[in-house]
Order: C-alpha cells, then structure tokens, then sequence
C-alpha cells in the first residue's frame, strides 16, 4: 500500500483503468473476429452464386437463340449466342478461382467439361443445319444438345446449392459468435462496474474517513470546543495534517483562556461606553428584536432594557415611519443610512436618525445599531433663523415699497422737473431698491420654501409658453445691452407637470444671471428637450463663466462669485431658491461652465402623465 494519499488515490485510479482497458481489448478483439466473419460470408459465397446465376442465364439465352437459329432462320442469334457463350465462360472462369466449399471443386471441373462439350456440340449441330436441313439438325439438339444443357444447368444448380448451404451455415456460425462475445462482454462489463465500484468505494472510504473526522472535529472546534483532539494513524499526509491541526488547537484554546479575561474586560468598557452615550441607542438584530438599549433610549422612550431585550422592536417604541426607514436601509447595500425624524410627545422632537449594518463574520454581522442624535435644539435654531427672515423681509418691504414709489414719482416728473444731478440721483435710488426688493423677494421665498409654508399647483404646463413669457420679459433688456437672446424651444414639446409660476420664477431667474454676467455682443440661448421621461431645460450664455471652485457651492445660500475679474452682482440667493423650487418638483438643477467662454445651467422636469414619481 502507497504511503501517501497522492499514491492511494492513484491506485484507485489505476486499477479502475486497468478494468476498463480489459473490456475494451475483449470488446475489440470480438468485433475483429465478427468483421472477418461477416466480411467471408458476404465477398466469397455471394460471389460463387451470383456467378452461377450468371451463367444459367446465359446459358439459357444461348438455348433460346439456338431455337430462333433454328426455327426462324434468324442469323442474328449466332451473335446472341456467341455473346451468352462468352458470358458462361466468365462465369465459370470467375467460379474457378473462388472455390471456398467441399464438393465445389469437383463440380466446378464438371461443368467447365460439360460447357466445353456443349460448344463443341454446337459447332456439330451448326453444321448439320447448314448440310442437311433443319429436321437432322432439331433431331441433333434434342438429342444431344438439350440434354447436354440439362446437365450443366444441374452442376450449376448444385454449385449454387452448396454456397447457399455454406452462407446459412457461417451466418448461423457468426450469430451464434455475436450471442456469446455479447454475453461475454456484457459480463465483463458488469463484473468490471460492479468491481469497480466495490473497489472504489472501500479504498475511498479508507482514503477520507480521516478527513471525515478531521473535518467533525473543526465543527466541534467552532461550536466552542477547544480541547477537541483528532486520533488520525494512517502515515501519510492525513496524519500530518491532523498532528499540525491538533497542535493548532491546543495553541488557540492556550490563547482563549489568557485572553478571555481581557475580552470580558473589553467588552464591557465597551457596553459601559454605549450605555453612556447622551443620544438614544438600540442594537437590533436580524428579526428586528431588541439586542441592547442605552441608558438614554430607556428614558426617553419610557422602556426597561431588562423587560425589552429579544422582543420585538414595535414593542418598544410604536412608531410606523421609524420602522419604514430600519426596514428601508437594511434593504440597501449602504453600511450607513440617514435620516431627520420628527417625533411627538409634550412637544415636537427632532432626531438625526444613524443606521449602522454590522460587518464581518458570525451573528454580529446580522446585526444593526440605530443611534438617534438629538438635533431639536438645531431644528429650533433654523426655526428662528426662518422666522427671522420672514420678520425682516416684511418690514423691509412696506418701507421699500413706499421709497420706489416716492422715487417713481419724482423720476417721472410728477412733483416737478429734475436737474441732472437730481435725476441721476433718483435713478441710482431706484436702481438700488429694485435690487434690494429683489433680495427681500428671495429672502421671503427662501423662508416660505424653508418653512415648509410654500404651496405648489402641479399641473400641465406648455414650457414653450413659460421660455416664451420668460424672454419676452427681458427682451428690452437684451436689446439695451446688445445681447442677443434666443429662444430654442420647440413648440410641439410634450407637456410638462410643474407650477407655472414657480417654474417661471425660476426661468426669469437664470436668464437675469446670464444678462448680469454677459457683455455687449454675447449671446443666450433657452433650449428643452426630451430625455427619457424628463424635460430638461437649459439657460446658455458666452459670458464670463464661473471659476471651477464655486461650480459645486454656486446652489448654496449666500454664496456670491468673487475674484477672477468677475464683480460680484448678486445677492447669491436666488439660485438656492432655484434649486429649492427644482427639487420640489422632483428634478435636479446642475451647471457647466467655462471660464471666459460662458455657462450652462440644466434643470428638469417630470412629464405630464409619466410614472416618474413626481411631488402631488
């Protein structure tokens, strides 16, 4: 026996093909055979007969033109017969050489004597024909040359007889060979297989019962049994394996004992560390049953840890929208999601809501950790910021309506006539409020947005009609400025489902940035097309562009581009209000741009009667 698993492993597999070659070289020397048999059968007798056969016919073509020479004075059938006369000695020639039975040869000697004598016979009779007249010469081939013909259609009858006698005795033969070589085979087959498989399976099973219980003994090892020791003898590599895994072992359940102190110490400085978190904290596992809950998750939702642990995580705090998003997020592939969530009690509280998917191995990985940051007190600060705003905005407006129209009517000449100083002082007043009212405009639609406060009418909307309305308003403008203002828009674009007002607000907004950073000769052009189940709306100007580091900040509140050479002539309000109004339609707002070559901001739109999921 090998002394290796390699060596055993291929003993098996050399003594399967050693089986498996001795069938094939039974089955192969039983199938020449048969091919000789079958090859003898067909070529030799076949041959013999098919030449007797032959020469029958031809002999009895030779006795009808006889008659026809004779009877009818038919000199063509001295041709015919000289040609069957041919065809016999072919065939008797051809029989001659394939004599393969007894008795045949004795026979084949007869009839090429007999032949011979009929051919000499029949120059007799042609003789006695012409000599003496068809009545002596009938009497001649009755008596002398039909019986002649009898006879060597009897040896031919013979010959044929015994081939014939030869072929079902070979065929009997070969079948009877077929019947046992099958036999033959078919119990090698099954002796092969049968051993075969006998023979694998005991030295397979020989061969891997030690790694069957190597392999026992590593799930034992798993499931916490560190003193598990594997008995393997069998002196090849198997019995390495199991001395090395043994000694692996020992050396783990060694590392266990001094190291398991220090794990329960780690462990709980950790629980400790988690229980003092100031913010609400709850570990759940993979059927959303409660793990663990800090300390200020048990006082602010009014549960005992002790009584909540492996219930289910509604028991503890029934709320439908928070289980929607640990339900949502555990769906993603993400390691972290979140999310703002309002939650009632005496008053209204707002937490940052942090989901964690446990990572790794093992039943920590199935677990997820939901921290709930407060951030009530930040949600009452932007509450005040918002109210503040509003509060200015609208005590700035009644003032600055009443200074514009003090303004308008001087600059109109209603309260009499200007010098030119004074008219360009009152122009530089209008001037300055309309932009300051401007402001005050944007101040109160941000607060409205952020508020929550702003109401939006979706319906269909022709953004032909919107891009028309918006470049008619600032058409003046362009031409006082000679900038060329185009619009691209096609009329026949489909409808769109947005707020008219609002989505113009937003047009006139981006079109009035693109007069404020172009100069005389630039162009702008307004453009929709169709993309997917989208509108997507595009402002272009060749301007002076945007600096590449406040193309990711331009949609932010307050952010106004400096340097460069490019003055500042914003009050960087108004594309954060664009974005505000875009998004709530369910599209997206974005820009390209090129310094000293112009930009171009996007934004879509759902489609009127598209499942795109649009705000109601």
């Amino acid at each position: 026996m090998p002394k290796t698993l390699k060596g055993k492993i291929s003993l098996v597999y050399i003594g399967l093909v050693c089986l498996t070659a001795l069938v094939s070289i039974v089955s192969i020397v039983n199938l020449l055979i048969l091919q000789r048999s079958v090859s003898g059968l067909i070529s030799e007798n076949y041959d013999s007969i098919s030449a007797m056969n032959s020469a029958a016919n031809a002999l009895e073509q030779q006795n009808v033109s006889i008659l026809q020479y004779l009877e009818l004075d038919d000199t063509d059938a001295l041709s015919r017969y000289h040609a069957a006369e041919q065809t016999v000695g072919q065939a008797i020639w051809k029989e001659k050489s394939n004599i393969t039975e007894p008795g045949e040869k004795a026979l084949s000697a007869k009839l090429e004597k007999d032949f011979q004598a009929w051919s000499g016979n029949f120059f007799i009779f042609q003789n006695i024909r012409d000599t003496k007249g068809a009545a002596e010469s009938a009497a001649y081939y009755q008596n002398e040359l039909q019986p002649l013909s009898a006879e060597i259609q009897q040896t031919i009858s013979r010959i044929v007889t015994i081939n014939q006698n030869a072929m079902l005795q070979k065929k009997s033969a070969t079948a009877a060979h077929t019947r046992d070589s099958l036999v033959l085979v078919v119990i090698l087959s099954v002796l092969t297989i049968s051993g075969g498989f006998i023979l694998s399976r005991w030295l397979l099973g020989r061969f891997l019962s030690p790694l069957q219980l190597l392999t026992a003994t590593i799930r034992k090892v798993r499931a916490g049994e560190l003193n598990a020791q594997v008995d393997i003898r069998t002196g090849d590599e198997m019995e390495s394996l199991a001395h090395e895994f043994n000694g692996m072992v020992g050396r783990l359940s060694a590392f266990e004992e001094s190291t398991m102190g220090t794990l329960m110490e780690e462990k709980n400085r950790s629980v400790s560390i988690v229980k003092s978190i100031p913010d609400p904290l709850l570990v759940l596992d993979r059927d959303f049953k409660i793990v663990m809950a800090n300390s200020a998750c048990e006082l602010f939702f009014g549960f005992n840890e002790t009584t909540m642990q492996g219930r289910h995580f509604l028991e503890a705090i029934r709320d439908g929208d928070l289980f929607d998003f640990i339900l949502q997020s555990l769906a993603t592939k993400d390691a972290v999601n979140q999310k703002v969530w309002a939650f009632t009690r005496e008053k209204e509280y707002y937490f940052n809501l942090v989901l964690t998917h446990g990572q790794g191995e093992g039943p920590a990985a199935q677990e997820c950790v939901l921290l709930m940051q407060n951030v009530t007190s930040f949600k009452e600060l932007e509450l005040t910021k918002t109210n503040f705003f509003a509060t200015v905005s609208h005590e700035f407006k009644t003032p600055l309506t009443s200074i514009l129209m003090g303004a308008s009517m001087l600059e109109g000449g209603h309260l009499g006539m200007l010098s030119k100083e004074q008219k360009k002082l009152v122009d530089t007043i209008v001037e300055d409020g309309e932009r300051l009212s401007g402001f005050v405009n944007e101040l109160l639609e941000v607060s409205r947005l952020e508020s929550g406060k702003a109401i939006y009418t979706f319906e269909p909307c022709s953004i032909s009609a919107i891009a028309e309305e918006s470049i008619r308003q600032f058409t003046e403008t362009a031409l006082r400025e000679n900038v060329t203002l185009i619009n691209d828009v096609e009329e026949d674009l489909p409808l769109t489902l947005a707020d008219y007002e609002r989505i113009t607000w937003v047009l006139n907004n981006l079109i009035n940035n693109a007069l404020k950073y172009t100069k005389s000769g630039d162009f702008i052009t307004v453009d929709a097309k169709v993309k997917g189940n989208r509108m997507e709306v595009s402002v272009k100007d060749t301007g002076d562009g945007i600096p590449p580091e406040y193309i990711d900040r331009i949609f932010d509140k307050f952010v106004q581009v400096k340097g460069h050479e490019i003055e500042s002539r914003g009050t960087g309000l108004g594309l954060a209000v664009a974005k505000e109004i875009v998004t709530a339609h369910q599209g997206d707002i974005r820009v390209e741009s090129e310094l000293d070559a112009g930009s171009t901001f996007y934004f879509t739109l759902p489609l009127a009667g598209r499942n795109t999921g649009e705000a109601n």
